[in-house]
């Protein structure tokens, strides 16, 4: 398998995901999607983002027809309706506080800008009063909270009054009301979420509202049903449940999705006419990534689920829409978007699962004498999502790297697993429990060796050292514990030797710890944001070492044959000489450095955020060569053979070494 890079991908554990079109049109987030429909029966495809351009695109060649250029900043709403002369016509808000009008053919702007007391346009619907085109938008004003406002499509005048509403206003919608067409908000209260409904003319409510259960609506769609009216559908974290807005009743079965919140859905009818409707698991924040991101497709009317497939997507998808023949598409956070054709992914078979196609980053070699031997990797949701948000219920899998099958998962309340290479080169895989209980393991059997307890709690990195016996554990605090398994006993609390830094920053916690080889022995290196501490277990001599210009230090810390890298604030990686710490080259990429790995060679690999996989001479600083993954990478690892294992959001891939 070649990747784009030229790098040839040798074996790939990764998010299954179903084969799609992409499009790239956006230097951020696309924010929301609209679809126009031309007069010839042609659809044309709207994306919104945050980089202030609204594309317009033909969805089944997947060709640029034009950009909606005009707002200064970004454009979070987009919607179309037609026109008297029934032409097409597209409109977008966005943050800048405006509305515009287009001619998304030529993309044109058509009219006057519209504005007031307006300071963002968060979401848009079109809809027509008789025959008379109106949108209605939700937006900030300058008073600090979010209101209702209408305009009339053909004037570009506001219509009636800011509907104000009760509570925090969310999504926006609108449905049939005993025969006239009224705004319905998800709005947020103190103590519930209620669904409310607005008499766009006068402002006034057209009912009383609906509350909804358990206070956690997300985002609401209407449904049209065969009767001419409408049903409400409400996402209320991982179910989907339907509202008449008539009766203000529940009606239906619960759609499900255990274990995992929705966070976008939409509606289509089949050719036959049926109303399906689509629900779509993603990432919904930094700090949730969907543990199998997904669509499902479902009867609504009839609770049932009808199929799904992966979309293998780990970023967040909050906008949806169905074209004509059922191409789905999706708005996705890292500016793309994404199209299935529903019938053949529904009906396309993913490879079988382990269960473990998100275990990435952070990841660790472990040799076994002969071989490409094993990879451990971490199944932590926070961790994949790049946040590095500690939890308590990781679990650690191994891989063997020549066949990529999984060995084995070591689970259990530990808190870190790391390879521990002891006396004589035997690799081991060490544990640290809640508890603060050490465990070592044979990897491939995963089979216990030994145990020590400390009776520490809150160890949450472990660094063991390399050809010893002796373990490095951090936890919330400044110092640095080190312990001896030979005897049971902990040697030694390392602080920071500068005591400048100990006055001023009593409590921070260290960045990064590493196990260095000097002169005069192993050494173990603590590194502070404003310096290292060095340790020498020989003697227990502490020496502080700051960099002469004052950089700010990160916790990538890399021993290598004679020198010591460690990561600065500006996203460079400094390479210290082993014995004095004298700076004997920097290296940069444009990217910035997100880790490294040395190479059996003693050439060291550095990758960025972005993919960007970077080859160099560490003593000397020259750059050897380049190539670009093209996905979001989180970490590094080498192999005995040169090759390069990738952590990556969703899983991993090896990399063959075609560095020359």
């Amino acid at each position: 398998m070649i990747n784009p890079s030229g790098l040839e991908v040798r074996i790939a554990r990764r998010q299954p995901s179903t084969p799609h079109r992409r499009l790239d049109g956006h230097t951020g987030q696309v924010t929301d999607l609209a679809v126009a429909a031309l007069p010839d029966g042609r659809q044309l495809l709207i994306s919104a983002g945050a980089d202030a351009v609204a594309v317009v695109w033909d969805p089944v060649s997947g060709e640029q027809i034009t950009h909606l250029r005009g707002h200064e900043k970004a454009i979070r709403a987009v919607s179309s309706f037609r026109r008297p002369d029934g032409t097409a016509c597209v409109v977008t808000g966005g943050d800048d506080g405006t509305l515009r009008f287009w001619e998304p053919c030529s993309g044109q702007q058509l009219g006057v800008v519209v504005r007031g007391d307006v300071t963002a346009v968060r979401e848009l619907v079109a809809w027509c009063d008789g025959t008379h085109p109106r949108i209605s938008a939700l937006v900030g004003t300058s008073q600090g909270r979010d209101v209702v406002c209408t305009v009339d499509a053909v004037t570009r005048q506001w219509v009636g009054d800011p509907i104000h509403g009760t509570g925090e206003l969310g999504h926006l919608g609108v449905c049939e009301l005993e025969g006239r067409s009224v705004l319905v908000v998800l709005a947020s209260g103190e103590e519930e979420v209620s669904i409310q409904f607005w008499d766009a003319a006068t402002g006034r409510p057209a009912r009383t509202s609906i509350a909804v259960p358990e206070n956690c609506a997300e985002t609401m769609t209407v449904l049209p049903v065969s009767s001419g009216g409408n049903l409400l559908a409400v996402i209320l974290d991982e179910r989907v449940v339907l509202v008449d807005p008539t009766t203000g009743e529940f009606v239906g079965d619960v759609l499900m999705h255990p274990e995992n919140q929705t966070s976008a859905l939409t509606w289509f009818r089949t050719g036959s006419g049926e109303l399906r409707l689509v629900s779509v698991i993603s990432t919904v924040s930094d700090l949730w990534t969907a543990k199998f991101p997904s669509v499902t497709l479902w009867d609504p009317l009839a609770g049932e689920k009808l199929g799904g497939f992966p979309t293998g997507y780990l970023g967040l998808i909050e906008c949806v829409v169905v074209l004509d023949g059922g191409l789905l598409t999706a708005a996705c956070e890292d500016g793309s978007v994404r199209l299935w054709q529903l019938d053949e992914a529904l009906g396309h078979r993913t490879p079988g699962l382990t269960g473990r196609e998100g275990s990435g980053a952070p990841l660790h070699h472990v040799p076994e004498g002969y071989g490409p031997g094993l990879l451990l990797t971490t199944r932590d949701l926070q961790g994949l999502a790049g946040q590095g948000w500690l939890v308590d219920d990781d679990e650690y899998d191994l891989w063997d790297v020549a066949s990529g099958e999984l060995v084995g998962t070591l689970s259990g309340g530990f808190t870190e697993a790391v390879v521990h290479l002891g006396p004589g080169g035997r690799a081991m895989v060490l544990t640290v429990n809640e508890a603060g209980e050490m465990a070592w393991w044979e990897p491939r059997a995963l089979t216990p060796i030994r145990s020590m307890p400390t009776d520490v709690e809150g160890y949450w990195w472990l660094h063991p050292e390399p050809g010893g016996h002796r373990v490095a554990c951090r936890r919330d605090r400044a110092e640095v514990d080190v312990w001896d398994p030979a005897t049971g006993r902990m040697v030694a609390t390392i602080g920071n030797a500068d005591p400048e830094y100990g006055r001023r920053f009593p409590d921070c916690d260290p960045e990064g710890v590493a196990w260095v080889r000097t002169g005069q022995g192993t050494q173990l290196v603590v590194c502070h944001a404003t310096n290292l501490t060095l340790w020498d277990p020989r003697t227990g001599e502490l020496r502080a070492h700051r960099p002469k210009d004052g950089a700010v230090l990160t916790g990538l810390l890399l021993p290598g044959p004679g020198w010591l890298a460690v990561g600065d604030h500006e996203g460079q990686l400094r390479v210290l000489d082993a014995e004095s710490l004298e700076e004997i080259s920097t290296l940069a990429t444009a990217e910035g450095i997100r880790d490294a790995a040395v190479l059996p060679d003693g050439r060291l690999a550095t990758g960025s955020e972005s993919g960007g996989i970077d080859l160099w001479n560490p003593r000397t600083g020259t750059h050897l060569t380049h190539h670009d993954l093209g996905v979001r990478l989180r970490g590094l690892a080498a192999l005995p053979d040169s090759a390069l294992a990738v952590g990556l959001l969703d899983g991993w891939i090896v990399v063959d070494p075609a560095w020359d």
